[in-house]
């Protein structure tokens, strides 16, 4: 299974107390020249506006989308099925179309018709039937937010990090780990199986937001694909044509997207970038693999978070955050604690 790069999610709970203002005494952070002090937990660290350079077209849409107009609600399909080789996958969504922002579950259901024992691997999530949607023909809107030459390097490495240039996706992830974020999947081989004409069920959450808390997605029609892959009959693997991954697909679409201004990831990155207190700590901060990019929005906070995690050893590590207004790209606060990886 790819990977998703998420780790727990510290968001909610931590993000509010954060705001609040909560006690504690502050983190100091290893940079190249020895270290600084974390910010003090003031309510605003940061409320300087954004540099004058700042571009005014974030008026734009957020993303390229397909233009026909949105379905009415619940007017598509809910459910599809296909059944080969004595297996039959159903996939089953609570309301078609989706709505952007807000949690869906999507149940899978996989059935032995056939007359022997099936039997099928999942990683280390446990995720029977692996499902997601790709937004197709969007593309993130980029940035023409002018950055200082020093800092465009770090501007780039935050786009790679939030793979950027890659497909606009919706995740369907199990229960548990809604919520999270940068977590990956033990690379095993755990074994299942049914009996003749048993059946199992799971249910797969969509938070309402891109992969990797990237916003909320766009209006425009999407194609949610579940695959039941790794799967046998019988005592032992047989590796025939019938074996193949077995494919469902229902035709979807993303309704009540986010509003023309809604900054796009790349605009909040520079955003940002130009906050000059934001901009005089990351141009301390070297490019290392104990340094992860944090780009993502938290829809509770209403804030986009740009900044970084820097691992340390034998201590916690450091996240080190701008939270960015997602409609004037200020940076309305700058903070930083430690958090267990």
């Amino acid at each position: 299974m790819a990977d998703r790069r998420r780790h727990p999610g510290w968001a909610v709970l931590i993000l509010a107390g954060l705001l609040a203002g909560c006690g504690g005494s502050p983190t100091n952070i290893e940079t190249p020249a020895g270290t600084i002090a974390a910010l003090p937990p003031s309510p605003t660290v940061s409320t300087s506006e954004p540099s004058p350079a700042r571009s005014p077209t974030l008026s734009a849409p957020p993303v390229l989308t397909v233009g026909p107009s949105e379905p009415a609600p619940d007017s598509l399909p809910t459910s599809a099925t296909v059944e080969r080789g004595g297996v039959r996958v159903t996939v089953w969504i609570g309301r078609n179309p989706l709505s952007a922002g807000e949690r869906t579950v999507l149940q899978t259901v996989v059935k032995n018709t056939g007359r022997d024992t099936l039997r099928w691997y999942v990683d280390g999530c446990g995720i029977d039937v692996f499902a997601q949607a790709e937004l197709r023909g969007a593309t993130f809107r980029p940035s023409a937010i002018t950055t200082t030459p020093l800092l465009r390097a770090y501007s780039a490495w935050l786009r790679t990090e939030a793979r950027l240039d890659a497909p606009i996706y919706l995740s369907f992830e199990p229960g548990w780990l809604s919520g999270m974020r940068d977590y990956g999947c033990a690379d095993l081989a755990m074994p299942r199986s049914l009996k003749p004409g048993a059946s199992t069920k799971q249910d797969l959450i969509w938070d309402g937001l891109v992969r990797d808390r990237l916003g909320p997605p766009p209006s425009g029609p999407t194609t949610i694909t579940a695959t039941f892959d790794s799967w046998y009959r019988g005592a032992q693997e047989q590796g025939d044509e019938e074996h193949k991954p077995i494919v469902v697909k229902l035709d979807s679409w993303v309704v009540g997207g986010p509003p023309a201004a809604f900054l796009s990831p790349a605009e909040a990155i520079d955003s940002a970038l130009a906050d000059p207190a934001f901009a005089d700590w990351v141009i301390t901060q070297p490019f290392n693999d104990r340094r992860d990019g944090v780009v993502e929005y938290d829809p509770d906070a209403d804030a986009w978070m740009i900044g970084m995690i820097h691992d340390r050893d034998n201590q916690p590590s450091v996240r080190h955050v701008a939270l960015v207004d997602p409609l004037t790209g200020k940076v309305i606060a700058i903070r930083e604690h430690e958090v267990r990886r």
